[in-house]
This record gives C-alpha cells, sequence and structure tokens, in this order.
C-alpha cells in the first residue's frame, strides 16, 4: 500500500494466503505478526501506517459463521477495505482454472432468496452449505462460481452490525476468487474422505512432516487413481492461488 490505512482479508484456509503472505515478506520493511488463540488464528502485516490483517475462517459453513463472528472482536468499522479471498469452483462454462473472479453478488445456494449486493465487481457468487463435486450439482445454480464461506461470514458482520452502517461496510468489500475447478472437473467418488494427499499437502506442516505423512498415506492405501487425482487436484489450486496473489498483490500497492 502506498499510502496509509487498514485492509481486513478473510480466507478459508492458511493455503490460500500463504504465497501472499510470502510475497508481502520479499518486500521491504513489513512487520509480521501470527497471533494464536484458543478459538482464532490470524496475521498481521503492518509497515509505517498501513495494516494488513489476514483472518483465517476455517472451511464451510459452521467455521466461517464461528471464526467470523469471534473475528468481529476487531472492528470492522476501522478497516478501509475488507477482502474475501479463496479457492472457488467454476459454474459458467467459460471460466478455466486459474481465472479470478469478482463478484457484485452472492446468495446461499440452498437458499437463493438471501442475497447479498455489492458496489464492487461483476458476476455473482454461490456459497453452499456442502461441496459441489459435479457438473450436474453445479448446474443447478445461477451463479459464475461457488464457494462454501463467504456469504456465511458476510451476514454474521451484518447480522451483528447496526443496520443503518450496513451500505457503508458493503462498499468496503471486495470478493476476490480463484477457479480451482471448472465446471467439467469430476472430483473422484468420496473425494471428501479420501483427499488426504491434497490436505496434507496444503497443511502447514514443515517440508519433512509432509514427507513423512505422504509417505504413510500411500503406503496404507497404495491407490495410483486415488493419488494422481489428489495432486492433480492440488496443481490446479497452486496455480489459481498463484494468480490470486498476483491480483490482490496489485491492489495492496
Amino acid at each position: 500500500m502506498n499510502k496509509s490505512g487498514k485492509i481486513l482479508v478473510f480466507a478459508a484456509d492458511f493455503f490460500e494466503i500463504k504465497q501472499i503472505l510470502q510475497a508481502l515478506k520479499r518486500t521491504k520493511n513489513w512487520n509480521f505478526q501470527k497471533i494464536n488463540s484458543k478459538k482464532f488464528v490470524f496475521f498481521k502485516a503492518q509497515k509505517n501506517s498501513s495494516e494488513i490483517t489476514f483472518c483465517l475462517t476455517g472451511i464451510g459453513k459452521k467455521n466461517a459463521t464461528k471464526n467470523t463472528r469471534y473475528s468481529l472482536k476487531k472492528n470492522v468499522f476501522e478497516f478501509d477495505k475488507i477482502f474475501f479471498i479463496g479457492l472457488a469452483g467454476a459454474i459458467d462454462p467459460y471460466l478455466k482454472i486459474g481465472a479470478i473472479v469478482s463478484p457484485n453478488a452472492v446468495f446461499h445456494a440452498q437458499n437463493p432468496t438471501q442475497t447479498i449486493n455489492f458496489t464492487n465487481g461483476q458476476s455473482v457468487l454461490a456459497t453452499s452449505d456442502f461441496p459441489l463435486l459435479s457438473s450436474q450439482e453445479k448446474s443447478q445454480y445461477h451463479a459464475s462460481i461457488v464457494d462454501m464461506e463467504t456469504f456465511f461470514s458476510i451476514t454474521e458482520i451484518l447480522k451483528f452490525t447496526d443496520p443503518a452502517t450496513h451500505k457503508n461496510i458493503l462498499s468496503k468489500i471486495s470478493i476476490l476468487k480463484a477457479v480451482s475447478d471448472d465446471l467439467n472437473f469430476r472430483f473422484p467418488e468420496n473425494f471428501e474422505s479420501n483427499n488426504q494427499i491434497f490436505t496434507t499437502l496444503c497443511s502447514q506442516k514443515n517440508c519433512f512432516a509432509k514427507i513423512f505423512k505422504l509417505i504413510k498415506i500411500i503406503l496404507t492405501k497404495p491407490n495410483l487413481s486415488f493419488i494422481l487425482a489428489n495432486l492433480h487436484i492440488y496443481k490446479n489450486s497452486q496455480k489459481a492461488i498463484k494468480n490470486l496473489t498476483k491480483i490482490l498483490m496489485e491492489k495492496l500497492n
């Protein structure tokens, strides 16, 4: 940021902000702080009068609701800009892996009458109660992309703030989502319960701990298609996060 200001960034998982933190660390004069509590984890980068706070909500409705509520102990009014970033699945057939989408509306997929509109961005984001793992599941929703957190987090912010302030809060919000799986991509059967390789690669474990766990998983489940599917999804996610990092860094500078 060339001018002073405070920015709040929400993401579901550390994997989604790791490259951004690394990019900031490569620039000069940023001071970093990781703050752990029993309920929440957030990272703070400070330089002169500029400050960026990264809040990890966790994956899914329950985590996003609970952790966003906890984060509200940090007054949302003190921030000049609020970003919701991370990975999303494409519903629009023209969106390919790595595409960056900035929606100006988000709705609850299982209750589409609940919609939140913004002044920033274009296209529509659907937030689902559960993963949509096939094109058939995704295509029933009238949106460009789908995730599992954003609607619930923003709803929580609005629930605990004065309605008279909502227009001002929504004007500060921008959503940046990177497509990690396009409409035609089909997740392996039972991926939710067989994604240990993907989740290990995305974890905060150090390199040696990751290698040890990966070897253990492969020896326990020596299924080639299962291994290749996890690696393919991780590769797509890395590409998406790389593009997201580039766009967000442009907005932060």
